[in-house]
């Protein structure tokens, strides 16, 4: 990070000066004062003349703007905006080069907590940061380079209008006055763009600049309900301009009060929301390379070694805790925290996304900014650590909160999978005693609770479509902290390349269930790997007297999609009844035999199974068989999770059972497993499981919320990991690599 503040003085010198000609007088005492600068750095100036004309060019675009502005009655608010801000960034860079000149003989840059690059889109993916990302009029997608990095984030507009809505977990203190915008070099010269920030206290500032023409509009799809007074904060924040300094490279000012508030330790004044609008490029790719604050005079060179400072809060690790650094090229290293918590890194290697990652209790921590960050000169981070949902008083959720829109896709004029309202946001805090998580989620373009997603596979990622049930929905977490994002992490670097983890799924997604989804959805992907969830519960559901007996539902008129043998024995597949509600009876939990519970039926040797365990593994076969021969370029893989979760709450897992015939054979997961491996093998398909738990986890936290039953973020995390390792052993040690789809 070198310093570049002599160009900074000398431009807005003259931004100062236009400021007076449009009439804005600056005191006489505040010229002197910025003559005596200047005239101290005289010699520094000289040497940078290249520089300054360069920054001059900026200055001119701002003259050529505010000449028109100033003659427009509905711009002046926005002019004397952008000049009361020039005229901050000027007194800022004339105290800072003041002081630079007078500690010129230091070489050292004095270390400070607060941040000088604050940034909304950088070369790290917008999935792997903390926080919340909402699409409106459009599809959001990034062009992938690397496990995480990105060239550019693309907003695809679909109407006249559309936004990109971040809202970031937690804001570090910056110390920023500048905002950078670099388009990518295919972005259109055409239509406006607005970048907003949205404060807690709900002050909005609000930067805008015209590319060109709008694009003629065409009839698009209606969107989806942007968060209520978007709109009307944008019309009514602080407005300023963004100036062109080079094609694709636009720059505006930060005004006093937004960077006090940005500067200040009080969460009420950190960044809420960052909202991009695009308007007039219907049917048109915005493609941006980078949204910044930064520190006038500052330059940020990703070649050099970056450095690192921060701490644990919240928490009092024990004496001799480390952190881990992890970086894209999949190296590793471990930093041991000081007495205070802290820790500091000074040779981070340039131009690579880095995860900081602090575990305590099993549970991994990260930087408040997210799981990657891009660090560049010197960067202040913190680690919070704690409950991921405070709730002291144990107070119940509340069930007005509740916001789930969803209904069936149609695909060919027939209605087919189960889905969210796409481009929604979905809001669920539970329906247990004690509220456990937030539960605020945003269903994709696709309506699933995922990263918006396209079929072309420009950027060449390896594929995988996981399906399965309510876990692997997860309406309990934001999407970017869902397994398949931290998948889609932990594999990439694995495998060096970019990976995508497309999930989907519904409330009891067995696999007769969610044909439909990897028909429908899924394969319009081309996927080179199929993972669908299998365990004991979704089991049960592919028989007709064991679903009967699970969750009341009649097989031939069920609330689900399922396969069935008809009378000449063939597979047959059943559309879901749309009033499998007038047959359906009250679940009977009693055991199928004396001493084996209902969910125990298929922990006992396989060779033991009541008979209609043994007709649920003959049709799961078969289903599997099927999608085999429909997909044939696509591998399959069967997961197994949920039980080994379940298992974790439990003092043991693994039992004895005395059978009718008076013969005692083993019962508990590990039976369980090796029974679904055996069918993985007789199917010719790959197992994913998690290990049989066993004391080593006593100290973890839980895997999943204590009312909810579903993942919680440590559970995600946990999932996530375990479906990286399965697939890298997939693709690796199966003879996958090989093949022409990897």
């Amino acid at each position: 990070m070198k310093r570049s503040n002599t160009i900074g003085i000398v431009t807005l010198v003259v931004a100062v000066a236009l400021v007076g000609a449009v009439g804005f007088p600056i005191a006489k005492h505040q010229w002197l004062r910025i003559k005596n600068v200047i005239t101290g750095i005289h010699d520094v100036q000289n040497e940078q003349a290249a520089r300054i004309e360069g920054i001059s060019k900026e200055l001119a675009a701002v003259k050529a703007q505010l000449a028109p502005a100033k003659a427009q009655s509905e711009k002046a608010d926005s002019l004397a905006n952008d000049l009361a801000a020039l005229q901050f960034r000027f007194e800022r860079l004339a105290a800072s080069e003041k002081l630079s000149v007078a500690n010129s003989q230091s070489a050292a840059k004095p270390q400070s907590g607060a941040n000088e690059r604050l940034a909304f889109l950088d070369p790290v993916d917008l999935y792997q940061k903390a926080g919340l990302v909402e699409v409106y009029g459009g599809v959001f997608t990034q062009r992938r380079i690397g496990p995480i990095r990105v060239d550019a984030a693309i907003l695809t507009s679909e109407q006249q209008v559309a936004r990109l809505i971040w809202s970031p977990d937690r804001s570090e203190p910056a110390d920023v006055d500048q905002i950078n915008v670099e388009l990518s070099s295919d972005t259109l010269d055409a239509g406006q763009i607005s970048i907003a920030v949205a404060l807690d206290d709900h002050r909005v500032f609000v930067w805008q600049s015209r590319l060109g023409d709008d694009r003629l509009s065409q009839a698009a799809p209606a969107g989806g309900n942007e968060p209520e007074g978007v709109d009307a904060s944008i019309a009514n924040g602080t407005h300023l301009s963004l100036t062109e300094t080079a094609h694709h490279r636009l720059v505006g000012s930060v005004p006093r009060e937004l960077h006090d508030a940005l500067l200040s330790s009080g969460q009420d004044h950190h960044i809420r929301r960052w909202i991009l609008t695009i308007e007039g490029m219907t049917n048109t790719a915005f493609a941006v390379r980078a949204i910044t604050f930064t520190k006038s005079g500052t330059i940020f060179d990703p070649t050099e070694a970056a450095s690192i400072y921060g701490r644990i809060t919240g928490a009092a690790p024990e004496p001799g805790s480390s952190l881990e650094l992890v970086f894209e090229d999949g190296r590793r290293r471990h930093v041991e925290l000081s007495l205070d918590n802290g820790f500091g890194v000074t040779d981070l290697p340039p131009n690579q996304p880095v995860s900081l990652r602090f575990r305590l209790r099993g549970v991994e921590y990260y930087a408040s900014s997210g799981r990657w960050l891009f660090p560049v000169g010197q960067i202040h981070v913190t680690i919070p650590v704690g409950p991921e949902f405070p709730n002291p008083a144990h107070l119940p959720p509340n069930p007005k909160a509740v916001k789930l829109e969803g209904g069936f896709a149609t695909v060919e004029g027939v209605p087919s999978y189960y889905r969210y309202a796409p481009h929604r946001v979905t809001s669920w805090p539970g329906g247990g005693s004690v509220q456990e998580f937030a539960g605020i989620s945003f269903a994709n373009n696709f309506g699933q609770l995922d990263r918006d997603r396209v079929s072309e596979n420009r950027d060449r990622c390896l594929r995988i479509f996981v399906v399965g049930g309510s876990g692997l929905v997860s309406l309990q977490v934001k999407p970017g902290e869902k397994f398949n994002l931290v998948a889609e992490s932990e594999l990439g670097i694995k495998m060096g390349r970019c990976v995508e983890v497309i999930s989907a799924g519904r409330d009891n997604g067995n696999l007769g269930a969610n044909y439909r989804a990897i028909r429908d959805y899924g394969m319009r992907f081309d996927p080179d790997i199929i993972v669908f969830e299998h365990n004991a519960a979704y089991a049960l559901q592919l028989n007709a007297a064991l679903i009967k007996k699970s969750l009341g539902y009649n097989y031939e008129h069920s609330p689900l999609d399922n396969f069935y043998f008809d009378k000449g024995g063939q597979l047959t597949f059943r559309n879901w009844d749309a009033v499998w509600a007038l047959d359906a009876v009250a679940p009977d939990p009693s055991p199928l035999l004396p001493g084996l519970p209902m969910y125990q039926a298929f922990s006992i040797p396989r060779e033991d199974f009541i008979p209609e365990a043994k007709a649920s593994f003959d049709l799961l076969l078969a289903i599997i068989k099927k999608l085999k021969s429909d997909f044939p370029r696509t591998h399959i893989a069967m997961l197994t999770a949920l039980d080994q979760a379940n298992c974790r709450k439990s003092t043991t897992c693994a039992s004895k059972i005395t059978l009718p015939d008076q013969r005692t054979v083993p019962m508990g997961i590990e039976q369980e497993l090796q029974n679904f491996s055996a069918l993985c093998k007789e199917a010719g398909i790959s197992c994913i499981q998690a290990p049989a738990p066993d004391g080593s986890v006593a100290a973890h936290e839980p895997l999943q919320y204590a009312d909810d039953a579903h993942f919680s973020v440590h559970g995600h995390q946990w999932l996530g990991r375990l479906l990286a390792n399965g697939l890298e052993t997939i693709v690796r040690d199966e003879g996958l690599a090989g093949s022409k789809r990897f």
